[in-house]
């Protein structure tokens, strides 16, 4: 293999990590998008504007189509006319059921999908007042954030008429498939209100009874439904045999760049498989959190989101096919997608797009030839119908990386699209909306902005086409999460106990770091939170490791995630009263020493770490180290740092650039070692 070296151009200068903090912080408030009461949103009248709204959207759209000849631009305003169709398609059966509660739901979901098609308002990307961005991060981290305290007998009275108007429209009513209306509410007491569930239908969340009975297979069914939603999808495009099925795993193993893309403040570019499905491709801090946050969303009920892997040398390894000759020769400096026919020009480009160094993350590269195709492409899908085959790709450069995470975009199988607010009329008024502020505080994501929160339009094959069947919503990039004050997936930093959360005067204090504060988050009541601490204290220690698992971090930082998991689950059941739906109510922090007594003690952990031979033998070396040795990798739940442990440097070094105790930093301080 070729030895890489490559000058980089200058990095950003330290102070710019505050820039770019402040920079990435838009307000998620309520922008000029129309209201809605809940008298509206509970009445066939309103269903009936809708429905005239309905139709004069898709008017100008199927005339926009008629002039327009882009395929994309086609693609795209398509499945708007699809959107809009469905929405009336969902209003229209509630009207034939005529129930309230099919009204409602039908009236509030066409109200946010309309929303989400018109123009988005540039205000919802303003920069907050300096007293909101202090109290949102400094004041959140210090102090904590607040939830509503209602005291033991408080619980059990009567909410009375005008507490009863600020809790959620959307509490469904089973005995006559109705919501609960404020005035039927008050009679209730806040203990019972939060055990009343949401409606069947709601578009994010399941109820308790059918999370709660799929939640020990709701990580591997969810990608089960994608994969199986994908194969079809495939096949009746004839881009997979009929007898083969779409592997997750498999179809990620080889990737051709498409282009590198500007967008946020992540490195990330997008690429095909052999089958021609997207991938986004990513670096940096997000890569081994994203996997595991998203599936805690998954676990803790919710019905859709991204679906991410962490990738690594070996089994989840991946290898990266970049672009084909005289792909780049017209490329603008300024342009927001680039293109890379070399490894030199993806260096180059991600440190002039994202001023992200990449070469700690690179493994391997090459070109590929006649000679080596079998080898380097060995896991290029074998298929007929497939897009791209070995023969295609002979003459281009390959490169592996260390460490890189995927995105699935499963386009002709799921749409997605913009939208699903948190400051709405509806969410400012749903349980679901409220309650995510809980979820959103346990594993501490702070990135819950408008462009992260998406609407998702499952597709089925009916009548020889793909139509838009079913929609959802759900959070979306959920990335900057389990960590600390800046960075993400720190887990050292990833506070439990009292320093997370604890009881104060008059609110519980949750001391997460927030750039984003969502308005629904402020309507949130004592009984939407709790509501959401039953979700979160069902999960289990088992199913909480199984979504940790999809970090691909090593052993020990795994356990010190579940452990803190863990403990910050039993802290929310304990705040709320729950400790009994836990299944394990006491948490040890988890301490390991590795052995590193002789030769022949570190060429195991070099093999059970994935780590080159001899690397971490030659780094015991380097520190004077002799036999009998043994490393504490992790004490009482923290990791050991880069200074104290050799095993940790090394997997720094060869495995997890993006660090381990010590994390990379976007704009600053990238490289850990």
């Amino acid at each position: 293999m070729k030895k890489l070296s490559v000058t980089l151009g200058s990095l950003v200068a330290p102070s710019a990590v505050v820039i770019a903090l402040i920079e990435c912080i838009s307000c998620a408030t309520a922008q000029d998008l129309p209201t809605a009461t809940l008298d509206q949103l509970r009445s066939e009248a309103y269903l009936e504007s809708l429905l005239e709204r309905i139709d004069s959207k898709i008017a100008p759209l199927e005339d926009e189509l008629k002039h327009t000849s882009d395929d994309g631009d086609r693609d795209d305003l398509e499945d708007e006319i699809e959107i809009c169709e469905l929405a009336e398609e969902n209003l229209k059966r509630a009207q034939k059921d005529g129930s309230n509660a099919a009204i409602t739901r039908a009236n509030s979901d066409a109200f946010r999908i309309l929303n989400a098609l018109e123009p988005i308002d540039e205000s919802v990307n303003e920069l907050p007042p300096a007293n909101k961005l202090f109290r949102n991060v400094v004041w959140g981290s210090l102090f904590g954030h607040g939830i509503p305290i209602v005291s033991p007998q408080a619980q059990q009275q009567p909410l009375g008429a005008e507490m009863a108007t600020a809790e959620s429209w959307y509490l469904y009513n089973e005995k006559n498939d109705s919501f609960f209306l404020p005035e039927e509410l008050a009679r209730f007491t806040p203990e019972q209100i939060s055990q009343i569930d949401i409606d069947p239908d709601h578009p994010a969340w399941y109820r308790r009874e059918i999370i709660d009975s799929a939640r020990s297979n709701r990580i591997r069914g969810f990608q089960g439904e994608i994969a199986k939603g994908m194969t079809q999808n495939l096949h009746q495009k004839d881009d997979l045999e009929k007898k083969h099925r779409y592997d997750l795993y498999a179809s990620r193993k080889v990737l051709i760049l498409e282009e590198v893309y500007l967008s946020a403040t992540s490195p990330k570019a997008t690429t095909e498989d052999a089958h021609g499905v997207e991938w986004k491709l990513k670096w940096g801090d997000e890569v081994s959190v994203e996997p595991v946050a998203s599936r805690l969303y998954l676990l803790a009920g919710a019905k859709m989101t991204d679906l991410t892997f962490a990738n690594a040398p070996g089994k989840y390894g991946t290898t990266l096919v970049l672009n084909k000759e005289g792909a780049s020769e017209e490329d603008e400096k300024d342009d927001d997608e680039r293109h890379a026919e070399t490894v030199e020009q993806l260096i180059a480009v991600l440190d002039e797009m994202y001023g992200f160094d990449v070469t700690p993350y690179i493994l391997n590269y090459g070109t590929i030839t006649k000679e080596n195709a079998d080898d380097v492409l060995a896991d290029l899908p074998k298929d007929d119908e497939a897009e791209y085959k070995k023969k295609d790709l002979i003459g281009r450069q390959w490169v592996t990386f260390r460490e890189c995470g995927v995105e699935l975009k499963p386009k002709g199988y799921i749409r997605r699209n913009d939208g699903a607010p948190l400051f709405d009329s509806v969410a400012l008024h749903d349980r679901v909306g409220r309650g995510l502020y809980l979820f959103d505080l346990w594993i501490g994501n702070r990135d819950v902005k408008y462009d992260n929160r998406k609407m998702y339009f499952r597709k089925s094959y009916e009548d020889g086409d793909w139509e838009l069947a079913d929609y959802f919503e759900g959070h979306h990039d959920l990335g900057l999460a389990l960590g600390g004050f800046v960075t993400s997936g720190s887990v050292n930093k990833f506070s439990n106990g009292d320093k997370f959360a604890k009881k104060g005067n008059q609110k519980l204090r949750f001391r997460v770091p927030l750039l984003f504060k969502p308005d629904a988050w402020k309507s949130t009541t004592w009984s939407d939170a709790k509501w959401m601490a039953r979700h979160i204290a069902s999960i289990t220690e088992p199913q909480i490791r199984e979504a940790v698992s999809y970090s691909l971090w090593p052993d020990f930082v795994q356990e010190t995630l579940t452990y803190r998991l863990l403990d910050r689950r039993n802290k929310m059941a304990e705040l709320f009263g729950l400790t009994d739906l836990l299944d394990k109510t006491e948490v040890t922090a988890p301490s390991l020493t590795v052995p590193l007594r002789n030769a022949e003690e570190i060429a195991a952990a070099e093999r059970h770490y994935g780590l080159p031979p001899g690397s971490l033998s030659e780094e015991l070396k380097k520190r004077k180290i002799g036999s009998g040795y043994s490393e504490n990798v992790l004490t009482d739940g923290t990791v050991a740092t880069m200074e104290k442990s050799a095993l940790v440097y090394a997997l720094v070094k060869y495995r997890h650039p993006s660090g381990l105790n010590k994390r990379y930093k976007r704009s600053m301080d990238q490289n850990p070692i």
